[in-house]
C-alpha cells in the first residue's frame, strides 16, 4: 500500500489546525508555545488512516521556512481559505509554494462558514479561489464548504480527500534510501531520534545509514511510523528513528539520511529558476538570497549571465551557497528574498557538483532542464571523462531502469568491460582530439615517432580506461599503431637527414659490443657534446627502433647486449638455483654501482625474483 502524504496550506488563523483535528482527532498544535499563542508555529503531523499522513503547516508570513519544509514532502495539498476572510497574502503565498514543489492533487477547504451569514458573499470567495489558482496546480481541485464548530461539510470534505488521495501515484525516482529531515530530539534511555518523511527508497531496522552534511555514518535502532514501532518504512511513510552512533548537535532540521555513499555534499549549484509572474523583486547578479530547499533554509549567492531577470523570467544560474548541504538532481525549491522575506522564485536542481563559476559561465545556459536532455548533454559534453550506468544513476538519483531506458532512448553505447556509457560524437571526439595530439608531438619532436600512451592521455586530461579504449579503437580502425608502450600514426615515418644518421652512428659506437656495461646520458654528452634536448631525442628514436634498451633512469644499453644478458642468466640457472650479486658481477664483468642497476632490470623483465640479497630463477627468463 502506498502512503500518501497531505499538506495543509493558508493564511495565518483561517482554521487549518482546527479542520486537521476535525479529519483525524489529533489536534497539532504540540508545542506550549503554540497553545499559548493560539497559531501554529511548526509543522504538525496527523494521520487519516493507516496510508494517510497530514502535515499541519504554520500560516503565519514569519514561519514561511517551516511551511516550505513541509511542502517538501507533499503528494495532495488542501488548501484552507476562511469564509469571513476570502483570499489572503499568505494564501497567495502558500499557492506559489504548492506550485513551485510540484504537488500532484489538490483540494480546497472554505472554513468557517458558520461565521458567514449571506451565500453569497461565500460564493464570491470561491470565484476569488478560482482565479488565484488558475493556471496553478490546484486549478480544476474540488472545493468544499466546512465548519469545524458545527460539523458541517466535514465528512464530505473527507470523502472527497480519501478520493484525491486515490489518483496519487508515487513512481520510485531511486530506489536508494532519502529522507529530508523535519525533527530532531532526544528521549531519555534511547538517545537520538529523528523524524521524516521517506523521499526515496526503503530502509530497516539495524541499516546503517550517512547523516548529510557531515558524512556520519549512523544505525538505525529502531523506526516508529504511524504511532507504532515497524522493522522496514518505505517512500512516502512518515517515520521516526531513533538513531546510534551519533549525536544530537550532529544532525539537525535540514539534515538529510540516505543510503551510504549515495549522496554527495556540495556548496555551489546550477539551478533553473522561474521568478513568479507577480513578483516586485528582481534578481540580480551577486544577491543574497534565501533557499528553501528540502527541509533546509540556506543562505546563497546569485551568479548570473545577464545583469538581472525580472517578474516571470527564466534563466540558468551559478549559487554559492553560505554552507554545504546535501541535494538531488532536479529537486525543486523555494527561493525567498533576503529581506524582507517574500517568496519571489521556484527553482530545480540541475547540477550537484558543478566546477567553478569561471569554468561553467561559458556553457550554463546550454545546460537542458529536462532530466532525460541533461544526461545526454554531458554524455557528449563531458567525452574526456565518460561515466558508468550506474555512476550516471548516482548523479541523477534514479533507478538503474531510468538509465537503460535514457541509454536506449539517446543511442548510447555502454563498452563491455569498463561499463562506461559513450556515443559516437563522444567517442569521435576523444580520437581526434588522440590523433591532434600525436601530431603536434611530431611537429615538436620529430625524432620522437612512438607517443607513449600515458602521456597522450595526462598531457589530454582524459580518464585512463576511457583513453586505453579510444586508443585500441583507433588501433582496429587502422588509424594508429601500436609499438611497446607507445603509439604512432599509421604510415608516418620521419625522414633523416645526413647529420642525424650520422649521430645516431656515433651513439650506437659508444656502447660497447661485447660487454654489458650500461651507459648513461652525462657518458653520451660528454663524447659527443649536444644539447640535452637533442641528445634525448636521438636516444630515444634509437629506442623506439629497438637499437637501445633503458635499464634504468637516462642507463642506456645495447639491444644485442640484453639479448644476451638474458641468455647468460638463462644458461646460469641451468645449472644453479639462486644468483648473488657478487655471482652475477662474475658473470657480467661489472662492478657492483654497474651490476645492481642491471639486477633490478632483470628483476623488472622477470627474469630473476629477488629473495632476501639473492635472486630466484624468474618466470620470463627462458622466453
Amino acid at each position: 500500500m502506498q502512503q500518501i502524504v497531505v499538506g495543509t496550506a493558508g493564511h495565518i488563523d483561517h482554521g487549518k489546525t482546527s479542520l486537521v483535528k476535525a479529519l483525524t482527532g489529533t489536534d497539532t498544535d504540540t508545542l506550549p508555545q503554540e497553545k499559548m499563542r493560539g497559531m501554529t508555529i511548526d509543522l504538525g503531523f496527523a494521520y487519516l488512516n493507516e496510508s494517510v499522513t497530514i502535515i499541519d503547516v504554520p500560516g503565519h508570513e514569519k514561519f514561511i521556512r517551516n511551511m516550505a519544509a513541509g511542502a517538501s514532502s507533499i503528494h495532495v495539498g488542501l488548501l484552507v481559505i476562511a469564509a469571513d476572510d476570502g483570499v489572503m497574502p499568505q494564501t497567495r503565498e502558500h499557492v506559489e509554494i504548492l506550485n513551485i514543489m510540484g504537488i500532484q492533487q489538490g483540494l480546497i477547504a472554505i472554513t468557517k462558514i458558520d461565521l458567514v451569514d449571506d451565500p453569497e458573499w461565500i460564493d464570491l470567495v470561491e470565484l476569488d479561489i478560482l482565479s488565484l489558482v488558475e493556471g496553478s496546480v490546484m486549478e480544476g481541485s474540488e472545493m468544499c464548504r466546512v465548519s469545524t464548530e458545527t460539523g458541517e461539510g466535514i465528512e464530505t470534505l473527507s470523502d472527497h480527500l480519501i478520493k484525491t488521495v486515490g489518483k496519487v501515484k508515487i513512481v520510485e525516482k531511486s530506489g536508494l534510501f532519502k529522507m529530508n529531515v523535519d525533527r530532531v530530539f532526544s528521549k531519555t534511555g534511547f538517545g537520538v531520534i529523528v523524524a521524516g518523511t521517506v523521499d526515496s527508497g526503503e530502509v530497516q531496522q539495524n541499516d546503517m545509514i550517512e547523516c548529510l552534511p557531515g558524512n556520519i555514518q549512523c544505525k538505525i535502532r529502531g523506526i516508529q511510523s504511524h504511532g507504532g514501532e515497524v522493522k522496514l518504512v518505505k517512500i512516502g511513510d512518515r517515520a521516526a528513528f531513533n538513531l546510534t552512533h551519533i549525536e544530537k548537535g550532529d544532525i539537525a532540521r535540514g539534515s538529510v539520511l540516505s543510503s551510504t555513499g549515495s549522496l554527495q555534499t556540495s556548496d555551489t549549484l546550477i539551478v533553473c529558476v522561474t521568478l513568479l509572474k507577480n513578483t516586485k523583486w528582481k534578481l540580480k547578479n551577486k544577491q543574497r538570497i534565501r533557499l528553501n530547499i528540502g527541509t533546509n533554509e540556506i543562505l546563497a549567492r546569485v551568479n548570473l549571465l545577464g545583469r538581472e531577470l525580472s517578474a516571470g523570467e527564466e534563466q540558468n544560474i551559478y549559487l554559492s551557497l553560505e554552507k554545504p548541504i546535501a541535494v538531488v538532481s532536479d529537486e525543486a525549491f523555494v527561493v525567498r528574498s533576503y529581506s524582507p522575506m517574500e517568496t519571489i522564485a521556484g527553482a530545480c536542481v540541475l547540477d550537484t557538483q558543478p566546477k567553478t563559476w569561471r569554468v561553467e559561465k561559458n556553457h550554463i545556459s546550454e545546460l537542458p532542464t529536462s532530466a532525460k536532455d541533461r544526461f545526454a548533454y554531458w554524455v557528449n559534453s563531458k567525452w574526456k571523462s565518460p561515466k558508468t550506468k550506474y555512476e550516471w544513476s548516482i548523479t541523477f538519483f534514479v533507478t538503474m531502469e531510468k538509465m537503460d531506458n535514457w541509454i536506449q532512448e539517446s543511442a548510447f553505447i555502454v563498452e563491455p568491460i569498463t561499463k562506461l556509457i559513450y556515443s559516437k560524437k563522444s567517442l569521435e571526439q576523444v580520437m581526434n582530439a588522440i590523433e591532434e595530439f600525436i601530431v603536434y608531438s611530431y611537429k615538436k619532436n620529430p625524432l620522437r615517432n612512438i607517443i607513449p600512451g600515458e602521456s597522450i592521455l595526462e598531457n589530454l586530461k582524459i580518464d585512463s580506461q576511457w583513453g586505453h579504449y579510444a586508443l585500441e579503437t583507433m588501433i582496429d580502425n587502422y588509424s594508429l599503431e601500436k609499438k611497446g608502450k607507445g603509439y604512432n600514426i599509421k604510415g608516418y615515418s620521419y625522414t633523416l637527414n645526413v647529420e642525424d644518421e650520422q649521430n645516431l652512428e656515433a651513439i650506437l659506437k659508444i656502447f660497447p659490443e661485447n660487454n654489458f656495461d650500461p651507459i648513461s646520458l652525462k657518458d653520451l654528452n660528454n663524447v659527443l657534446k649536444h644539447p640535452p634536448k637533442r641528445l634525448n631525442d636521438l636516444i630515444h628514436l634509437l629506442k623506439e627502433n629497438m637499437k637501445i634498451v633503458a635499464v634504468g633512469t637516462n642507463l642506456w644499453l645495447k639491444k644485442e647486449s640484453e639479448e644476451k644478458l638474458q641468455k647468460v642468466i638463462s644458461k646460469y640457472f641451468a645449472e644453479k638455483d639462486s644468483l648473488s650479486v657478487s655471482d652475477f658481477k662474475d658473470l657480467t664483468s661489472q662492478s657492483r654501482k654497474g651490476a645492481i642497476p642491471l639486477l633490478e632490470y632483470c628483476d623488472k623483465k622477470e627474469w630473476t625474483v629477488r629473495s632476501g640479497n639473492e635472486r630466484q630463477k624468474g618466470a620470463k627468463v627462458d622466453d
